[in-house]
């Protein structure tokens, strides 16, 4: 797979808006539906997903790109579909746990 940062992904900002606090992760929260956290621009949360939807499916991002060094980074379907990501690219389960 590619990488590439959330933030390039067609219409999910609009070139206008910049999310970021300088002192912490922005969260910003979309029609209380799901949480997201923001640093200079890219989706980035270090100690948890960087995307909480309100019915538990998480999305764990550094630095605008897919990544989870301790487990799965995406977890839906209450866990049923799990996918392993490391800076931005898929792996496999056993990658992670190498």
């Amino acid at each position: 797979m590619t990488e590439r940062a959330y933030s390039d992904v067609p219409g999910l900002l609009k070139p206008d808006v910049y999310l970021h606090d300088p002192k912490k992760p922005a969260i910003h929260q979309r029609d209380n539906d799901y949480k997201e956290w923001w640093l200079n621009n890219k989706l980035h949360r270090e100690n948890g997903p960087a995307i909480e939807h309100i019915n538990g499916d998480v999305e764990y991002y550094q630095n605008g790109l897919r990544h989870r060094d301790d487990g799965p980074a995406l977890s839906f379907n209450f866990g049923e579909h799990q996918e392993y990501w490391l800076n931005g690219k898929q792996v496999t389960k056993q990658d992670i746990n190498k």
